[in-house]
C-alpha cells in the first residue's frame, strides 16, 4: 500500500512542479503519506528521479518545496553544495513523531537568485521596510520539525534572511553554522580618519567578556598618519589579516594593531 501511495506521490510532484508556483502555501501543496525519506544530493542528484533513496536523490529543493510534510517525515541533505532556492518547509509531525531535516557536514552556498521573497519587518536591519526580502530557510506555518547539521555550514551568497520561521511552533535548529560569503558592507574608502583608524570600542560593563564576535579586517590599505591602524576591545573571534599599513615614519609594530580583553585572535600577514 505504501508503494502505491508513493508513486501516486511522485506523479502528484511531477504534475505539481510543471505547473504550480515554486513556493505554494501550504494547503496547495501535495500531501507526503507520512514516514517518508526523502533524499537531496545537490551535487549528483536528478530531479526527475523519485528523491526516495540516496541513488534517486533529488538535486534541488524544488520537490521539496512543494510537498505538505506529514508526521516521521525526513528530508535528508546527503552531501554539500550549492542551491538558488528556499528550503521552504510546510506541513510537519507530532510530538512523537517530529518531521526531521539533517544536512550531511561540509559547506551549503545558498543563493538568492530563486529565492522565495516577502516584505518582512525587521526591526534593526530595515531600511527598505516595504521591499521583498530574500530568505534562505523558511518554515511557514510547520509544527513540530527538527533542522540539524553537526559540522555543516550555510553560506549565504547574498543578503537573505538565514532562517525565517513564520507561523510555527515547535521548531528546533542545532548544529548548524551560518555565515555570510561577504558581509552586508564589506568595501569602503575612508577619506579622512582619526587615531586608530578602526576603533571597536563597545561600552562593556563586563571586563574580560565578549561584546561583539567574528569581526574581520581584511586586505585594506592604511595609510596612516598616527601610530595605530586597528584598536580592539572586548570582541572574541577577531582576524586582522591581509593589510597593507603604510606611513611616512618608522612605526613600533607593537602599537600598530593592540587589543584588549579580547579572545580567538588572528593577526598575520599584515605587511
Amino acid at each position: 500500500m505504501k508503494r502505491i501511495l508513493l508513486l501516486a506521490l511522485g506523479a502528484a510532484l511531477g504534475a505539481a512542479t510543471a505547473e504550480s508556483e515554486p513556493y505554494p502555501t501550504a494547503e496547495k501543496r501535495v500531501s507526503s503519506p507520512g514516514h517518508t525519506v526523502y533524499h537531496i544530493d545537490p551535487d549528483k542528484g536528478d530531479d526527475t528521479k523519485s528523491g526516495l533513496d540516496h541513488d534517486h536523490a533529488w538535486k534541488t529543493f524544488r520537490h521539496i518545496n512543494q510537498l505538505r510534510l506529514a508526521p516521521g517525515d525526513r528530508v535528508e541533505i546527503v552531501a554539500p553544495g550549492a542551491f538558488d532556492q528556499t528550503l521552504a518547509l510546510a506541513g510537519g509531525g507530532t510530538a512523537e513523531a517530529p518531521v526531521e531535516v539533517r544536512f550531511a557536514a561540509g559547506r551549503y552556498d545558498f543563493h538568492p537568485d530563486n529565492a522565495f521573497r516577502d516584505t518582512y519587518q525587521i526591526s534593526n536591519t530595515n531600511s527598505v521596510p516595504d521591499g521583498l526580502k530574500a530568505v534562505g530557510m523558511l518554515l511557514a506555518g510547520a509544527k513540530h520539525v527538527r533542522v540539524s547539521g553537526p559540522d555543516a555550514t550555510i553560506v549565504y551568497r547574498g543578503k537573505m534572511i538565514e532562517v525565517c520561521i513564520d507561523g510555527s511552533e515547535d521548531i528546533n535548529l542545532s548544529g548548524l553554522a551560518f555565515d555570510y560569503h561577504r558581509p552586508t558592507v564589506s568595501e569602503f574608502k575612508v577619506v579622512e580618519h582619526g587615531e586608530p583608524v578602526i576603533h571597536i570600542d563597545p561600552s562593556n560593563n563586563a571586563p574580560n567578556s565578549s561584546v561583539h564576535r567574528n569581526i574581520r579586517i581584511e586586505n585594506n590599505e592604511f595609510e596612516l598618519r598616527g601610530t595605530t591602524a586597528v584598536q580592539a576591545k572586548s570582541t572574541t573571534g577577531l582576524r586582522v589579516a591581509g593589510n597593507t599599513i603604510r606611513a611616512d615614519k618608522n612605526l613600533d609594530n607593537s602599537k600598530i594593531i593592540q587589543t584588549s580583553d579580547c579572545a580567538e585572535v588572528v593577526i598575520e600577514n599584515n605587511k
